[in-house]
């Protein structure tokens, strides 16, 4: 009879563990990472694209304007590539734990606890402050135990509880859209500037009487850089800052819940976030793939 009672305890004990609604949110963060590592690469590809343009339009005998173009991005994102990595190694390992799937990350945790720990390391003005250092250290930390281990469901529910820390490393992506700080509107004005300059140069009378068509050819391509440039600035809903923000905002609001309910049975209130949480991410993913 007590066997039979502990067996009864032990299956109703694995029921509350509701491992969908958990690779769900593994799903989705995994996503919107790639989403956000997208939007960061194409931002980083207009930048060297308007400063090989520079070069030409102004005749420069260096690459300085493509060397500058690369030393400011590389000082914007630096610290946004950690997070992406971190949170996108715990969306990864959270989904194949949920679905119990062979993975192996311990060679990609390492790498990125390494970068953190240079980060930390780095002299003069620190990117992060040492509270959100920290939290994605934690999130780090955690990861690379729960992979060691290898024990699925006590696995599971470490990451779950990791919420807060995980937070703390989403608000570090939101600050760099939120246009409050040093980030993506930044680099977003510099790109600007140097397209605007570009233009002036190749519509000058002088540009169009002695090399007409060149000129015309190099207008159309700044032209169309420029339009890219004004799907990404500002907040609005339809920008594509506005999207990736709208995006964060639904993902950081969820993991409260999340680490709250996503263990429940039945947690239909998670289950109807996460779908709006889903279409989000779709949302912003659709606005950077179709911001060109």
């Amino acid at each position: 009879m007590k066997h039979w009672i502990s067996l009864l305890a032990a299956l109703l004990l694995c029921g509350c563990a509701n491992f969908e609604v958990v690779s769900e949110f593994g799903t989705g963060t995994v996503k919107l990472t790639k989403t956000v590592r997208t939007e960061l690469q194409q931002v980083s590809k207009m930048c060297l694209e308007q400063a090989e343009i520079r070069i030409v339009v102004t005749s420069s005998p260096t690459d300085q304007p493509i060397e500058d173009c690369k030393r400011k991005e590389a000082a914007l994102v630096e610290f946004q590539k950690v997070t992406l990595d971190t949170l996108e190694l715990y969306g990864t390992t959270l989904g194949a734990m949920a679905e119990d799937k062979a993975f192996d990350l311990s060679d990609s945790i390492s790498a990125t606890g390494d970068k953190l720990a240079k980060l930390k390391d780095k002299d003069g003005e620190k990117l992060l402050n040492e509270a959100k250092v920290g939290a994605v250290a934690k999130v780090i930390s955690v990861l690379a135990d729960v992979v060691a281990q290898r024990k699925r469901e006590e696995g599971i529910r470490r990451l779950v509880a990791v919420g807060p820390d995980l937070q703390a490393s989403g608000e570090v992506l939101r600050e760099f859209f939120d246009g409050k700080s040093l980030g993506y509107d930044a680099l977003l004005k510099e790109i600007s500037t140097m397209s605007a300059q570009s233009l002036n140069r190749v519509t000058s009378p002088l540009a169009r009487s002695t090399e007409p068509f060149r000129a015309k050819e190099l207008e159309r391509q700044i032209t169309r850089s420029q339009e890219a440039i004004k799907k990404r600035q500002g907040l609005a809903a339809s920008s594509v800052a506005g999207q990736l923000l709208a995006s964060l905002n639904a993902w950081i609001e969820a993991i409260p819940e999340f680490q709250r309910d996503a263990l429940k049975p039945k947690p239909q209130d998670l289950w109807k976030r996460l779908k709006n949480l889903r279409k989000r991410i779709g949302e912003a993913s659709d606005a950077v793939e179709n911001a060109f």
